[in-house]
């Protein structure tokens, strides 16, 4: 017999204007058992973590205030629907970030709060692309293996660019569900209903009326499951085991590794390189150099390794830099000095993947290519699988 459930659940249609576009919005329901768990879990009245990673959006951009966030009305979506729980609530969004900083930084900055849920959103910042799907895997295997139910948010720049087919591939293969603000608000602005405009406040970040959709969105899912569980409570078994996490589509998948600051590096050679305080939450200090010929040396074991450094139209320590690596120039060079880029960058550089080893690193900053650029490097961190 099907037990009653003492939860209120608020009408899909109850959610303001994301709840005409719902329908549009679910890409893949995804297997709904992870997140079973954490229902009885919040009915019971227990905590539950609910976390959020991703990048500027994420991090809450242009949503004019840490409570118009899409990620804080997502959290206050699980307040709404359990009274009786505590839920506690983790933004780890940092911007100018991917998913492939976002896997290497996982256990640093998502691990030690053990989310019973996790949304992800770095649809705008990852390229359409095989190694976004292998990135994204990367943090849903290790989300997953520490016991979180999985939600990826799929948003979109204004020109409808996103990294949905890559991270809906991910999903797919490990039954995570895909909410795509970009499908529900493509079909809306091209039935006349809406304009960029309305949404956003730039070419990529949605403004407060686009972070409240994309958070009704996400909160619609949630009451539509439960309502779904609330249904089949008498034919759930609630021993059914997690759902599985398949063998990783790649032989060297990103679910673990070390995320350490360059002053925490142990280096063979610094000759001219000082730590600066980086402005992002837990990255600690860099390196940075302000003179050409400056050089760093060190060593590192492992399978994949990638070095992220600063870029930007900055005074200083923002050039270019030559890289060796087990005595191999890279050809992919950081891209130095960029004329009117006013903000700080963070790109990676692939050191090596999957090489497993000991592999030997040489830094050395080059003079400047014209006249008047700058002259120097900041190395910011190094990551290791």
């Amino acid at each position: 017999m099907k037990n009653a459930t003492t939860i209120q659940i608020p009408s899909l249609e109850d959610a303001g204007e994301a709840s005409a576009m719902y329908q549009d919005a679910v890409a893949y329901r995804g297997d709904s058992t992870a997140l079973r768990r954490v229902f009885e879990k919040a009915e019971r009245g227990e905590t539950v973590r609910v976390a959020a990673i991703g990048g500027s959006i994420t991090e809450g951009a242009t949503a004019g205030g840490v409570e118009f966030q899409w990620a804080t009305l997502f959290a206050n979506g699980w307040r709404e629907l359990f009274p009786k729980a505590k839920i506690e609530f983790l933004n780890a969004g940092i911007g100018a970030t991917g998913s492939l900083i976002g896997a290497f930084r996982y256990s640093q900055d998502v691990s030690p709060f053990k989310p019973d849920v996790l949304a992800v959103e770095f649809s705008v910042n990852d390229a359409d692309n095989d190694e976004s799907r292998q990135t994204m895997e990367g943090l849903i295997r290790h989300a997953m293996r520490e016991g979180a139910a999985v939600i990826l948010l799929g948003m979109m720049r204004s020109s409808g660019v996103s990294a949905q087919a890559a991270h809906l591939e991910a999903a797919r293969k490990y039954t995570v569900p895909y909410i795509s603000y970009r499908d529900a608000v493509s079909a809306r602005i091209k039935s006349g209903d809406l304009s960029w405009e309305d949404i956003g406040a730039d070419n990529v970040h949605p403004n407060r009326r686009g972070h409240a959709i994309a958070g009704g969105l996400m909160n619609l899912f949630v009451r539509d499951e439960l309502r779904r569980h609330d249904a089949a409570r008498g034919e759930w078994d609630p021993s059914a085991p997690f759902p599985s996490v398949p063998s990783p589509e790649v032989t060297d998948p990103f679910e673990t590794g070390s995320f350490t600051p360059f002053s925490k590096v142990p280096l063979t050679e610094n000759r001219g390189f000082s730590p600066y305080k980086e402005d992002r939450p837990g990255w600690g200090e860099g390196l940075m150099s302000t003179n050409a010929g400056d050089r760093v040396a060190f060593t590192f074991t492992g399978s994949s390794g990638v070095l992220l450094y600063r870029r930007g139209n900055l005074p200083c320590g923002l050039g270019r830099a030559r890289i060796v690596v087990d005595g191999v120039e890279l050809t992919n060079r950081p891209l130095g000095y960029a004329d009117g880029m006013t903000w700080w960058q963070t790109p990676p550089i692939w050191l090596c993947r999957s090489k497993p080893g000991e592999h030997t690193v040489e830094i050395e900053t080059l003079p400047a290519e014209n006249p008047g650029d700058p002259v120097g490097f900041r190395l910011a961190v190094l990551m290791v699988n």
